[in-house]
């Protein structure tokens, strides 16, 4: 169909601002319309690495979940929350390594937690959180020094632990990692989101890329790649293809950009058939675990969530990448009431996709090539509420493969006591020994950020110690 000039511009507008509308944008179209060349080269896999955060949402309950036992621990939580003591027998005791004589157990569900914690292939970091500068219990009570902004809310909380910022932040440490890792490249498939968008994973040259948990990608659309139906319409997805990449034209910019949305398509539909090359090659039952009474693999969504990471894993080379972050997520932690039974049921789902992870990275030989952590925007009070516990500050941090000394603590158990200088006078919460830069500065060292671009990914991390000693 011939058009003249002033139609071919028109059509192209048109195309363009329904590019835009349609979702994820531009942006992500150049983003897999690049990855032709990368998965061509079927980059070698020598050196790959990956990081995979774990967002568990809504502010894990610290105390409930690696609980002190010790004769002094036991006495305090007995006076500040008895109501929500698990039964002693039921906790499963890991070594603190501490020389103080401390001792600690894990919430009963976690018995995946535990063996790989025995095993050396898990470390917890006790007390960790958001910081804006050294702070002690005295500072905070007479008003010298405060807590960080954000400290106690959900969507700061969040914010801060993934862009080191509030609310509003655009770029995470996590993208910044991979601009500078990839040179300033728009390279696909390096952020992968099985969760919800965050800006954990972008960067000014790095966009998050969603893969749904049952293993769909999403289009540059914001549709499910298999969806046939869009925007209400029946074969709507095949409409809005043909649209994107049919050459109606021989304007210059118009061939171009359908030559890109061609191209996008393409790369969609190659990770969907990488994906689904290995859908069922990797272990689909989680270990053995606690029954409590209402969940099975089927019902897990963080466990559908760590099969599409371990089939990316294992089509690395295919989809021509060296570098990979995974950011996934499980929510529900923000227990008000019900702590008991929800920690229950949230803790058995969390143990059973570490337990999966494991056992898939030891398939895939990976388990030194992949280092995946855990965030949550708050730990919890200390006291209870009467069922459940209330908005707190730091809490606990797991650590699983990439070749770290697991088996361990890293830092101290913090001391419970009425005038302890590791909680708050109100509202008894932990006041953080390590800041969040210093977890993510170690990361990212094991990631391969050299030491002279750490202040780019971690802009304050000079105001804090040396990072978390996981190796």
């Amino acid at each position: 169909m011939a058009t003249d000039g002033k139609h071919s511009r028109r059509a192209f507008l048109q195309t363009a601002a329904g590019f835009g509308a349609l979702g994820a944008g531009g942006g992500l179209a150049m983003q897999l319309a690049a990855m032709a060349a990368a998965s061509s080269a079927r980059a070698a896999t020598d050196d790959y690495k990956a990081i995979v955060c774990i967002y568990l949402g809504g502010g894990v309950d610290n105390f409930h979940t690696l609980v002190p036992t010790d004769s002094a621990s036991v006495a305090e939580l007995q006076k500040a929350r008895a109501d929500l003591l698990l039964p002693a027998a039921s906790l499963l005791p890991i070594s603190t390594g501490s020389s103080s004589g401390r001792t600690a157990a894990l919430h009963p569900m976690l018995v995946n937690i535990q063996a790989l914690y025995n095993a050396g292939r898990i470390g917890i970091v006790p007390n960790v959180g958001p910081l804006e500068e050294r702070v002690t219990r005295e500072q905070l009570a007479n008003f010298s020094k405060r807590a960080p902004m954000g400290a106690f809310s959900h969507n700061d909380g969040t914010s801060v632990w993934h862009t080191l910022g509030l609310e509003g932040a655009r770029y995470g440490w996590g993208g910044r990692m991979m601009d500078l890792l990839t040179g300033g490249k728009n390279v696909a498939f390096t952020s992968i989101s099985t969760g919800l968008y965050n800006p954990f994973g972008s960067g000014q040259t790095t966009e998050q890329f969603r893969i749904y948990p049952d293993g769909i990608v999403e289009n540059f659309a914001g549709a499910r790649a298999n969806q046939t139906a869009f925007l209400g319409a029946p074969g709507g997805s095949a409409a809005v293809q043909r649209i994107q990449t049919e050459n109606v034209s021989d304007n210059l910019l118009m061939k171009q950009y359908v030559a890109l949305s061609k191209r996008t398509f393409e790369g969609v539909t190659q990770i969907q058939a990488a994906l689904d090359e290995v859908r069922n090659d990797l272990p689909i039952v989680p270990r053995p675990r606690p029954d409590d009474g209402s969940l099975s693999y089927k019902y897990n969504p963080l466990i559908t969530q760590t099969r599409v990471v371990a089939r990316m894993l294992k089509q690395r080379g295919k989809l021509g990448v060296t570098r990979q972050i995974f950011y996934l997520d499980l929510g529900g932690f923000d227990l008000h009431g019900g702590l008991k039974l929800g920690m229950n049921g949230l803790l058995s789902q969390f143990d059973a996709a570490m337990g999966y992870l494991d056992d898939a990275l030891g398939q895939l030989g990976m388990r030194d090539r992949v280092l995946v952590f855990t965030t949550s925007e708050f730990g919890r009070t200390m006291a209870s509420n009467g069922d459940g516990t209330d908005h707190g500050w730091g809490g606990v941090q797991f650590f699983m493969g990439g070749g770290i000394a697991g088996g361990k603590l890293y830092g101290e158990l913090p001391i419970l006591s009425a005038n302890s200088p590791n909680l708050t006078a109100v509202s008894p919460s932990l006041i953080p020994d390590y800041a969040i830069e210093q977890s993510a500065a170690a990361i990212a060292k094991w990631f391969g950020v050299s030491e002279t671009d750490l202040t780019t990914v971690l802009p304050n991390r000079g105001r804090f110690g040396a990072p978390i000693q996981l190796t």
